[in-house]
């Protein structure tokens, strides 16, 4: 009645309408069940439109955790081959110089089956040890199997040289002063163009002087060494051939050639 008199006398009512959450709590006390499963229900929606997201960002993140996881340990098992790859070329070139050359083989073949990366490198001294083991018809198949390398680079000149040496001991030796020829003009390292010019010198005396020359930069040098002996024994310079010999012993200990030409020296001294 007191509000009515208001309103009728044109003053400001005292009564609101009653808010939402009063709304709310009136239909709670009256329905309580229903009020219960509503506001569970309520709950649950809302825990499905903040936990699904949720739930998708921890499963990204845990599937890109173990992405990135799986990327790490291949990268370092990649890491762990071509480290084992070079250690086992570094392996054969240090076998090299001490002519072991079975050694050496064993070594580029690890290296190989590691990964290394160089075929062309690995093929050249494979070669090399085939040559020191007189295994003529592997150091021919070896050889072909480099030759369908199509980009050689630098190593373009150290391939013919090989290759021209293979022709050399095969009796064809036009064939092989052609290659020794294209090889020095590609470029060779110092120590091996000093080699192919001894084996394409006019005259023996001339082939061992470049020899010496190989072998003053490379003492190391196999094939250079080898062939400086043999050429002094040729020119009859018996002292000088066993007194390199004697050096070549000590260098590669374990290269079967070298006691036989010593042990020449010796007959052809007596």
């Amino acid at each position: 009645a007191d509000e009515l008199g208001r309103w009728l006398d044109g003053r400001p009512i005292l009564s609101r309408p009653v808010g939402w959450p009063g709304r709310v709590w009136r239909f709670c006390v009256r329905k309580p069940l229903i009020a219960s499963l509503s506001g569970l229900s309520a709950v649950l929606a809302v825990a499905i439109m903040i936990g699904g997201p949720v739930m998708y960002y921890n499963e990204t993140l845990a599937s890109d955790a173990e992405a990135e996881a799986r990327k790490l340990a291949e990268r370092r098992e990649k890491d762990a081959r071509q480290s084992l790859a070079t250690q086992a070329f570094q392996a054969a070139g240090l076998a090299a110089e001490r002519g072991r050359w079975r050694t050496v083989l064993k070594n580029l073949d690890e290296s190989e089956a590691a990964g290394y990366p160089d075929r062309l490198e690995i093929g050249l001294l494979r070669m090399r040890a085939l040559r020191s083991l007189t295994e003529i018809g592997e150091w021919s198949k070896e050889l072909s199997r480099l030759e369908t390398i199509q980009e050689m680079g630098p190593h373009r000149g150290r391939f013919l040289l090989v290759k021209a040496e293979l022709l050399r001991l095969q009796g064809k030796q036009d064939e092989a002063l052609k290659l020794v020829a294209m090889a020095l003009k590609l470029g060779l390292p110092k120590p091996e163009a000093a080699y192919a010019r001894g084996l394409s010198a006019r005259t023996t005396p001339e082939a061992a002087e470049y020899f010496k020359q190989a072998v003053d930069i490379d003492p190391t040098f196999h094939e250079a060494s080898s062939s400086l002996v043999a050429t002094l024994v040729l020119l009859g310079r018996l002292e000088e051939a066993k007194s390199r010999a004697n050096v070549a012993v000590q260098l590669f200990p374990d290269d079967p050639f070298y006691p036989v030409w010593m042990a020449l020296v010796a007959a052809m001294e007596q």
